[in-house]
């Protein structure tokens, strides 16, 4: 999600959790009454809380499935270098036994022209 969109998300959110509070009959019976201005006060901030504390736990569950993928991604490449690694190392064991061939056979062929 990009920085404006996720902006635009958290925006909409706000006005959501303003519009529940402004619109409580509950909140609103109790700002009439001065006596009540605690408790008031007290059931907006749990209103507030329970509304950013689910988006907290969408927002954990987003980043754990984002978390998940790259692991997977993080597996996948990790087999894929070990394969390469193991080719490179096979090529150069090839290489190593062709010099080796070519070396013994230039000896024999010293050889036979010494003879």
């Amino acid at each position: 999600m990009t920085h404006p969109n996720r902006l635009q998300e958290l925006e909409t959110h706000i006005k959501e959790t303003y519009n529940i509070v402004e619109n409580s009959e509950i909140i609103n019976a109790m700002r009439v009454n001065k006596a009540s201005k605690d408790f008031c006060q007290q059931r907006i901030q749990e209103a507030v809380g329970e509304s950013f504390s689910s988006e907290k736990k969408m927002q954990i569950g987003k980043l754990s499935e984002i978390s998940a993928l790259l692991k997977t991604d993080l597996e996948r490449v990790e087999q894929e270098n070990h394969k390469i690694i193991q080719a490179y190392n096979e090529e150069i064991q090839k290489f190593n036994s062709t010099i080796g061939e070519h070396k013994a056979t230039r000896r024999i062929c010293k050889n036979k022209q010494q003879q």
